[in-house]
Order: C-alpha cells, then structure tokens, then sequence
C-alpha cells in the first residue's frame, strides 16, 4: 500500500476526521479501502486465535469459541465500518 493511502486509512480510523477531509468524488473509493484494509486485519487477528479442542462428551459436538466464517466476518466488518463512517459523532 502506497505510503498516501496508509496516511488516508490513518485518517479515517481517527474518529476527529473519518472522512470529512475527503473531496466526495473520492470518498467511496476510500471507504472501500478502509473497509478492505479493515477486512484484512480481521482476518489475520481471527488466523491468530486458537479454536480449543472439544469433546463431543462436554457439548454434544457444538464448539462455543467456533469463529464466524469469512463471509460472516466480511459483513460484520463492512457494517461496523459503514455505521462508524455514517455516525456524526467524534
């Protein structure tokens, strides 16, 4: 990633500024970064995390730590961002 478009993604993630410095030609192309930047970290942060071993004894095979998949986790992702960028608040 360019080293503007690392500045752009900071940006955005400081609620003081988001978007609001974006010209509104651009803005889309950068929410869709930001949400693809955001996809990206979610994804490498749930490779990280360990699923613990169950036994089909303990729950009757339902795993409680079992994470979302990555078309669940996209969308949650997607949402989260847009209703950040759409809050007015700082």
């Amino acid at each position: 990633m360019p080293l503007a478009r690392n500045a752009a993604m900071a940006a955005i993630s400081q609620p003081q500024f988001k978007l609001r410095w974006v010209p509104p030609a651009e803005r889309e192309s950068l929410r869709a970064a930001f949400v693809q930047c955001l996809n990206a970290e979610s994804s490498s942060v749930t490779a990280e995390v360990a699923v613990p071993a169950v036994s089909d004894d303990d729950d009757y095979g339902y795993m409680y730590n079992e994470t979302a998949s990555d078309v669940t986790q996209c969308g949650i992702v997607e949402t989260e961002a847009s209703s950040y960028l759409a809050e007015p608040d700082r």
